[in-house]
């Protein structure tokens, strides 16, 4: 291996670099700098003479109950999933949770050839890869395919996308259905292994007495009082922001409230008013680890599961930026004790508007985050020095009900 050129990943239990030799039958991550090799840029491979892997009997993957597989197909053919399963006949996608990697991971129908594939279970000790086909191989149990059962009122689902630059992660959703179990079943999903660089939203239920483990997706039955889903999102500290979108918030029951709480900071955000939440990734280490709580149900179940955060504010407040000093971004929280309308601005030592953050913005009762870039109202990088931020917020009945300005530094 040649670290300037190209390097290579096995994962057993962690991700390894450049490993001494390779395994027939396993999946690595090859990373390469095409700019090196001009007259070769999709870098082809030669390994020699190949051998045949004959189709039957189906071909055996070992695994580990609990542990991350990395594997490949040995055919020259596409070999559908419906033709994939476990020692006791059970389909792949019903006895665990599978990927594959094409920029971030996604989801998998079809083996193909040369591709790699993750794979996860709870149970299974063994798959087999069905190269004959559905006319003469086995085709596997299936279970019901929820995808094909219409969801009633009572029943949600929520798909939480985290993005920051380039790098996205949005295999992620919570929801309610009748055919799940509050622990694990075929509607959840494992949270693959976070790959180096890129953003990772989990759903922690490592706590929990059935089925403790990270997820991608987590379904459980519907209620009256509601539920609550931990999450965990780790961000490269490059400078940019970290947006989370969840698409899917109009099918939520009205009667209840949607709060998304950021445990690390002890700020909440009302999601019904706004289905998208941000912060900045600011921080001295080379990843920013932000835990959050999705809580969805009534007023006194979204109390009761506040991790300690006041999510219905009793004061009109403006708190101190954070950080400060700051390079490159800040964020600067309000809370509203009522629906209210929202003026913020920044200005220089010279008492010159710099930029309007928030600009007569009517919000209801909540707890809000703005930021700011250390930019001006054309997007110039503003010079090193001390700025001042000020509030105005007047209630339903047009009277000011704060008016206060707070001191920052940027630093270049």
């Amino acid at each position: 291996p040649d670290e300037f050129n190209y390097r290579l990943y096995a994962y057993n239990n962690g991700w390894q670099e450049n490993p001494s030799s390779v395994t027939m039958g396993n999946a690595y991550f090859f990373i390469y700098d095409p700019d090196k090799y001009p007259d070769n840029p999709n870098l082809s491979f030669d390994f020699g003479t190949g051998v045949s892997t004959p189709t039957d009997p189906p071909y055996g993957v070992n695994v580990s109950s609990g542990q991350w597989k990395f594997f490949g197909s040995p055919y020259n053919f596409n070999v559908s999933l419906d033709n994939v399963y476990t020692e006791d006949g059970t389909n792949v996608r019903d006895a665990g949770s599978i990927y594959t990697w094409s920029g971030s991971w996604s989801s998998v129908s079809t083996l193909q050839p040369w591709s790699g594939y993750i794979y996860k279970s709870g149970g299974a000790t063994k798959l087999n890869i069905d190269g004959r086909g559905g006319s003469f191989g086995k085709m596997a149990k299936v279970l019901v395919d929820p995808d094909n059962v219409a969801m009633d009122a009572a029943e949600w689902t929520v798909n939480i996308i985290a993005a920051t630059g380039n790098a996205r992660d949005e295999l992620n959703a919570v929801g309610v259905r009748h055919m799940a179990k509050d622990g694990y079943d075929r509607l959840d999903e494992f949270e693959p292994p976070a790959v180096p660089g890129d953003v990772v939203l989990r759903i922690d239920n490592r706590d929990r007495e059935e089925s403790p483990d990270l997820y991608a997706i987590d379904i459980r039955k519907p209620n009256e009082q509601g539920h609550y889903w931990d999450l965990q999102v780790f961000t490269p500290t490059n400078g940019n922001r970290t947006y989370i979108t969840f698409d899917g918030l109009g099918y939520i029951p009205q009667e209840y409230d949607v709060f998304l709480i950021n445990k690390t900071t002890q700020q909440a955000k009302n999601l019904e008013w706004e289905s998208s939440y941000h912060f900045a990734n600011t921080g001295s280490d080379r990843y920013l680890r932000q835990n959050l709580r999705l809580v969805i149900g009534t007023k006194d179940f979204v109390n009761e599961n506040n991790a300690g955060v006041n999510l219905y504010p009793d004061a009109f407040t403006l708190s101190q930026n954070y950080p400060n000093p700051f390079n490159p971004q800040t964020s600067i929280m309000i809370s509203l004790e009522e629906d209210a309308q929202v003026d913020l601005v920044i200005y220089n030592l010279l008492g010159e508007q710099i930029t309007r953050l928030a600009i007569n913005e009517n919000r209801p009762a909540g707890y809000y985050t703005f930021i700011w870039n250390g930019t001006n109202d054309v997007g110039r990088k503003v010079s090193t020095g001390v700025y001042f931020y000020h509030a105005m917020i007047k209630n339903s009945q047009g009277r000011v009900v704060l008016n206060k300005t707070k001191k920052m530094i940027f630093l270049k």
